[in-house]
Parts: C-alpha cells; structure tokens; sequence
C-alpha cells in the first residue's frame, strides 16, 4: 500500500472562506471537488508513471493491477494504492521468443532509459495462453542451477512505482493540488448561480 497526500491548504482555505457566506453551496462544492479528485488521480498517476517506468498508462489505469481511493484527511488527500507485484509482461523485455541454448541474453526494462540484464538463469518461457491477443511467454527465473524449479520474474507493484519519491510522488502532488482549487472555484461558481438544484 501506498499513499500519495495532496496538499489541500489553498482549497481549505477556499472552502472555509465561502464556507461563512454560502455553506450548503461550499459543503457541495467540496464534497465533488475530493469526488472528482479520484477520477482525475487515475489519470495524472498513469501519465507520471509511464513517463517514469517501461509501463504503459493504460497499465497502471487497469483495477486488475491495482485499486485507487482518495480519502480527504486533516493533512490533505491521501491517494491510497493497493496492487502486487506486476510480471514483466508489463513492461519491456527481450527476446520476445523463446532461444535456443547459448541464445541472446534475456534484458529487462523496468525503469526508464535502458536494459538491464536479468542474470544468466534467466530465460524466456511460455505461459500456456493460446488466446490471440494474449501474452505466449514472458521471462522466468530459475531458483539454481538444475532445471527446475522456476518462477516468473516480476517488475515493481503500481503502488511502489506511484511511491517513487523522486518523480513520480511530487509531480502527482502538484498536479492534484491545482486540480482541486481550480475545480472547487467551478463548482461554487455554478452552486452559487443554482446548478444542480
């Protein structure tokens, strides 16, 4: 689990301010606005992380992979992410096929620029899906020298990758601390001329 806080000083500041003159207007502004906040969340955190890591958006977006909730607390909105460790099919990796002994190197990339390699036990294997569309095969580790046993090699989870301090944490902050001022200013101007009686 991760959480990502969104600074919420401007849009309290804000809300307590029409909160004196129109509060069942400001209560329903704010109400949407931390509503809407989760939606576009999605969104800001699927571009932050594929423009950080070899994933694409539509990745990150997918519910299978991980769940979002934002809840409103005292220090902000927390952006909360649940998800598991993701395999490489994710992400960007090759051969594509599997090789012969002796063949290519099986690479990697996770994080972005550049292959690593994954280490000489590991190798491309199938994952028994004949479906088109489907995934054939995908990097496996074996666990010592004999031929079995293996496992998948798998890449971050959603939430460590949304928890990258770096780039991907501060630029989500940013991004949704604009987002909600801008948004709770809309919908008090249009609560504040009837919208939505």
């Amino acid at each position: 689990m991760t959480q990502v806080k969104a600074d919420t000083s401007d849009l309290r500041r804000l809300y307590e301010e029409q909160l004196k003159t129109l509060p069942d207007q400001a209560k329903r502004a704010f109400h949407t606005t931390i509503r809407e906040t989760e939606r576009h969340a999605r969104m800001v955190v699927a571009k932050a992380v594929a423009g950080e890591y070899a994933i694409t958006a539509a990745d990150v977006k997918n519910p299978k992979n991980a769940s979002l909730s934002a809840r409103n607390t005292e220090g902000g909105v927390a952006l909360v992410y649940r998800g598991h460790t993701l395999t490489l099919r994710h992400f960007k990796y090759t051969p594509k096929t599997r090789q012969s002994k002796g063949g290519r190197q099986t690479r990697a990339q996770v994080k972005k620029p550049g292959y690593k390699s994954l280490g000489p036990y590991a190798f491309i294997g199938g994952t028994g899906a004949l479906t088109p569309g489907k995934v054939a095969s995908i990097p496996f580790m074996r666990l010592g020298r004999e031929r079995l046993p293996i496992k998948p090699v798998h890449g971050p989870s959603i939430p460590q990758m949304v928890g990258n301090e770096e780039k991907v944490a501060p630029a989500v902050m940013e991004d949704l601390s604009e987002y909600m001022t801008n948004r709770f200013e809309h919908h008090m101007a249009w609560y504040g001329k009837g919208g939505g009686k």
